[in-house]
């Protein structure tokens, strides 16, 4: 899946960079400079959450839109507590309206 939106975003014109867990978006934070974020829940060595309330500790002002397999209304709306502009269900989001919600975002 993160192939998948990584070339979605690169055809619309988006520089993107992709990582496959908590610790290695930290250390990519410390490393690049970022306008936005899409952001698993799920991830191995540091989930979403962790991940969430890591970067406001450390008082990083990115936006984060959360695509997840995760359906709870409380996970999605604890994700927002957290931090996150915006929550969607990986198997009801077409890839095309995650797209649309990142150009919205960044416009």
């Amino acid at each position: 899946m993160a192939k998948a939106i990584m070339y979605a975003c690169v055809r619309k014109g988006f520089d993107t960079s992709t990582v496959y867990d908590g610790t290695e978006a930290l250390s990519a934070l410390t490393k690049e400079s970022f306008s936005l974020i899409i952001l698993d829940l799920l991830m191995p060595t540091m989930d979403g959450f962790a991940f969430l309330k890591e970067i406001r500790k450390q008082n990083i002002h990115i936006p984060v839109i959360v695509l997840t397999n995760l359906s709870q209304r409380e996970e999605l709306e604890r994700a927002k507590e957290l931090g996150a502009v915006n929550c969607f269900v990986k198997s009801n989001t077409p890839l095309v309206t995650l797209i649309d919600h990142v150009h919205q975002s960044l416009s």
